[in-house]
């Protein structure tokens, strides 16, 4: 048996994603790579004979969610955090990824609809507002105001955070978006959500535009694995922009009147390991269980073969 030369620690969050999931990509490290020792460790309540142990040797650590109660003694480090929407869309779009337009709903700032064009999409950025669809709207431009967070409606997310616009990118008549989970850049699955009906025409009266379901978490929706060698590599190209964020779940919109490909979001806190996640539960039974996400791209082959590659060359 080769010699053990370096470490690679693996932390988990049991709230988030379960320990079962880590410790099939550890077995597939192990038997294919004899210089690495991998450890799977708890953020919530780490061993710490364990902790030790990996710090014995050049270690890499790769965390999807922020390090909580791990606090590696050395080693290389990727981990996930939470990044401000209008910042995560502006650290993009410096490095060349299409986004949408966007902005805070601010009283200082004006829309003009030349710029934005004839819609924009409202929607919130109070945490825990996001995955649920509240608070989106498509209006047009020209209607647009500043809404004090008191003026609100009860319940509205408005009251416990600014709100955010985008350009509205018109994906067609069921909106849908494609999330591409990747590790290091590299997809472990892919499907895309779409709303099964359809949101009112653009040229619906305010009131019924303004008050159309098109979040696609926001209403009922299917969703489909799929495979587009355009929207992989688009997905690679935002991890690219955020190479310190391991586990992203990429979000991605397709225009449906001229294909463009647009990035709105990574999700970098690391919530998105829906093989076993609590917000992956409806995702894993609308797919039957967690095994179609894992088998579509072989998962966690493919998490093995890159966290291999990094240990070996980052390791520290």
């Amino acid at each position: 048996m080769a010699e053990r030369t370096r470490n690679l620690v693996l932390v988990y969050e049991p709230a988030r994603m379960d320990f079962a999931d880590f410790k099939q990509i550890r077995a597939r490290i192990h038997s294919r790579a004899p210089d690495i020792e991998v450890f799977v460790i708890s953020n919530a309540a780490p061993a710490m004979s364990e902790a030790r142990r990996a710090a014995e040797r050049p270690l890499l650590v790769v965390s999807p969610t922020r390090l909580r109660q791990y606090r590696p003694e050395r080693g290389r480090i990727y981990a996930g955090k939470r990044l401000p929407k209008e910042g995560e869309m502006a650290r993009l779009a410096e490095r060349g990824v299409p986004v949408p337009r966007t902005a805070l709903l601010t009283p200082e700032i004006t829309f003009d609809p030349g710029e934005w064009g004839p819609y924009v999409l409202v929607k919130p950025t109070a945490r825990g507002s996001q995955s649920t669809g509240a608070g989106v709207q498509v209006m047009r431009t020209e209607r647009l105001r500043h809404i004090a967070p008191e003026d609100y409606p009860p319940g509205h997310p408005g009251r416990k955070g600014p709100m955010l616009v985008q350009q509205f990118i018109d994906t067609g008549p069921r909106p849908r978006h494609y999330r591409i989970m990747t590790l290091f850049g590299e997809p472990l699955v892919a499907y895309y959500s779409e709303l099964i009906d359809e949101r009112p025409p653009l040229d619906a009266p305010d009131a019924v535009l303004e008050s159309a379901c098109v979040a696609t978490n926001g209403g009922r929706r299917r969703r489909v694995f799929f495979k587009d060698d355009d929207i992989l590599a688009m997905a690679r190209r935002a991890y690219e922009a955020v190479p310190e964020i391991p586990l992203q779940g990429c979000d991605i919109l397709r225009d449906a009147h001229t294909d463009t490909l647009y990035v709105i979001e990574i999700n970098a806190g690391g919530n998105t390991w829906h093989f076993s996640s609590p917000m992956g539960a409806r995702a894993r039974e609308e797919f039957g269980s967690a095994d179609p996400m894992v088998d579509q791209f072989g998962a966690f082959d493919v998490a093995a073969r890159v966290l291999i590659d990094r240990t070996r060359r980052e390791a520290e």
